[in-house]
């Protein structure tokens, strides 16, 4: 009879600590995003915007774009002639790379 009341208990209590890593996880995040923008000064204003707010631009380089999206749930690589391609999986939505900088992307929006 106690066992359920003691799990209900623990659960109940998790939730400040959860909220407590995911703020630790989203400092870390934007401290990387900072160090990043430090190493890259040549960005202009609209592109370190877009990395500090956690958004992707096309022809942002593979690291930026990681530091973004976090790591992808797989990578498709491909390698020709003319250079290196990515493809890079996130639930529904799809990154291209050509050459370590995206090109394109695309979002499964599902049917009409």
């Amino acid at each position: 009879m106690r066992w359920p009341l003691l799990v209900v208990a623990l659960l109940c209590g998790c939730g400040p600590l959860v909220r407590w890593a995911d703020k630790q996880a989203e400092a870390r995040a934007l401290a990387a995003r900072q160090e990043y923008l430090k190493e890259n000064p040549g960005l202009r204003e609209e592109q370190r915007k877009a990395i500090l707010d956690g958004n992707l631009y096309i022809g942002m380089d593979s690291r930026a774009a990681r530091l973004v999206w976090g790591h992808p749930y797989s990578i498709n690589r491909t390698v020709t002639a003319s250079g290196e391609y990515e493809q890079w999986i996130y639930h529904r939505t799809y990154l291209y790379f050509e050459n370590g900088k995206l090109t394109a992307f695309q979002e499964d929006v599902g049917a009409p």
